[in-house]
């Protein structure tokens, strides 16, 4: 009941009346993907602050021009991250003046390696506009390519660091190389928790290659010819094999589902195979907008 009349307040307090917390310290992460930009959301969780990665702060506007766009929603959040948040830092800057800004950054060359499964494959659905918008921007493509992705890469950095020149409301964090609590906790103020510093995307999601997937059926047809099988085995036995639902199996044999590479290893392995990098790609998660209230 609490909670619910918390909705309701808020929603009056921030549709209906229009209000914007302008004034209150808000806390925007501002790093390129695969910088870790996950990892800091959760440790800001942790922290206490009311955090949301991926929050929809921008639109289409017409002829598909990217605007800047606030929903009153937000407004009950304390920390954002990911590349809506890159993407329009500036704006955000100039509409809370006392927030405070992380620049994750990462490895030019290992950010690139990550890059290069990370943006394999697209999504050409039209609810992914909004994301294909920021990805051309930020980016300059929304498939890697190596010469576009390391022009962004020195643009960000570049811009960034004028921007923020000098300025005590802004850090950088290299969660990938390590650094952690201590600088985190300095800069918001806030004691070290006695909790390892969260990682995430250990296990991203993978989609198969059009060889995983030649490789996966041809391991099926030499088991089927090993065990003497007058017929092909049908998903309902090869679920029962591999532990996962035959509709799940089909998906994955034709390309159409992405699972986390334990899993993958699991169909594999049931036909005495070894999943190998160029078996797969890294799909590039598309987030999805948060539910509004």
């Amino acid at each position: 009941m609490d909670s619910l009349l918390q909705k309701i307040s808020d929603r009056f307090k921030y549709q209906i009346c229009r209000q914007t917390d302008v004034e209150k310290q808000k806390i925007f992460v501002i790093g390129l993907a695969k910088t870790g930009t996950s990892s800091i959301t959760d440790a800001l969780k942790i922290l206490g602050f009311r955090s949301i990665h991926w929050p929809p702060i921008g639109r289409l506007a017409a002829e598909d021009l990217l605007e800047f766009y606030w929903p009153w929603w937000l407004n009950k959040f304390e920390a954002f991250s990911d590349v809506p948040v890159t993407q329009f830092f500036v704006e955000l800057d100039r509409r809370f003046p006392n927030a405070l800004f992380i620049q994750t950054i990462r490895d030019r060359d290992s950010w690139l390696k990550s890059c290069r499964k990370h943006f394999a494959v697209g999504s050409t659905e039209k609810k992914y506009e909004l994301v294909r918008a920021i990805h051309q921007s930020l980016y300059g493509a929304n498939i890697f390519e190596e010469k576009t992705f390391t022009a962004a890469y020195d643009r960000h950095m570049a811009t960034v660091k004028e921007y923020f020149q000098d300025r005590s409301d802004f850090i950088t964090l290299d969660v990938c190389s390590g650094e952690g609590w201590d600088k985190l906790c300095s800069f918001l103020n806030k004691d070290v928790p006695e909790l390892p510093f969260p990682h995430q995307n250990q296990n991203p999601d993978l989609v198969l290659t059009s060889a995983g997937i030649e490789k996966l059926r041809a391991a099926i047809r030499q088991a089927e010819i090993g065990e003497q099988a007058i017929e092909p085995l049908m998903l309902a036995e090869l679920s029962q094999r591999i532990g996962l639902h035959s509709q799940t199996i089909a998906d994955i044999l034709e390309g159409k589902i992405a699972k986390d590479k334990r899993t993958m290893r699991v169909c594999f392995s049931a036909f005495k195979q070894d999943l190998k990098e160029e078996d797969y790609t890294v799909v590039s998660p598309l987030s999805p907008s948060p539910r509004q209230f």
